[in-house]
C-alpha cells in the first residue's frame, strides 16, 4: 500500500463525482409537460354505437340500475318483467362491461338475464342471480 492517504482520498473523491454527475443528470426533475387532456378530432376515441339490450326478470323488480364506467345510463323504477332498451355505449373491439344493480322484494332468489347484440357479433346473454338485491359485473365481450 503506497501512496498518500490524502492523495487517495481526493481520488476516490473525484470518482465519486464523475460518476455521481450523470447519476443526478438522469434522476433530477426535469420541467413539466404540459398535457394536453382533451381527445383531439379524429382520435382513437370509440364512437358510440346503438346497443339493443332486453331484459327480462324472473320476477317482477322493484328497481334496476345498469352502469357503464360508473354512470348510470339506464335505470327504472318497479320494471315490467321484460324490458326492451337501447343503449348508446361506445364499444371497443375488447367489449363492454355493464354493471347491473336490481332490488327485488323479499328475500327470495331471483334472476335477470341480459341480452344483447353487439355490432358484428352474435347475440350475447348472460344471467345474475340474487336474492333480495345484487350488483354484478355483467361482460359483453
Amino acid at each position: 500500500m503506497k501512496g498518500s492517504p490524502l492523495v487517495r482520498a481526493v481520488v476516490l473523491l473525484g470518482v465519486i463525482i464523475a460518476l455521481g454527475w450523470p447519476l443526478h443528470w438522469l434522476t433530477r426533475q426535469g420541467s413539466p409537460v404540459a398535457v394536453n387532456e382533451s381527445l383531439p378530432s379524429g382520435s382513437l376515441a370509440d364512437p358510440l354505437v346503438a346497443l339493443p339490450v332486453d331484459l327480462m326478470f324472473s320476477k317482477p323488480a322493484l328497481r334496476l340500475e345498469l352502469s357503464h364506467l360508473g354512470k348510470i345510463i339506464w335505470a327504472k323504477d318497479a320494471p315490467s318483467v321484460h324490458e326492451e332498451i337501447e343503449l348508446k355505449l361506445p364499444i371497443p373491439k375488447e367489449g363492454v362491461e355493464l354493471v347491473a344493480n336490481v332490488q327485488w322484494p323479499g328475500q327470495e332468489w331471483a334472476a335477470l338475464r341480459v341480452k344483447a347484440t353487439l355490432p358484428g357479433a352474435s347475440e350475447l346473454e348472460r344471467t345474475v342471480w340474487g336474492a333480495g338485491s345484487v350488483e354484478a359485473v355483467v361482460p359483453l365481450p
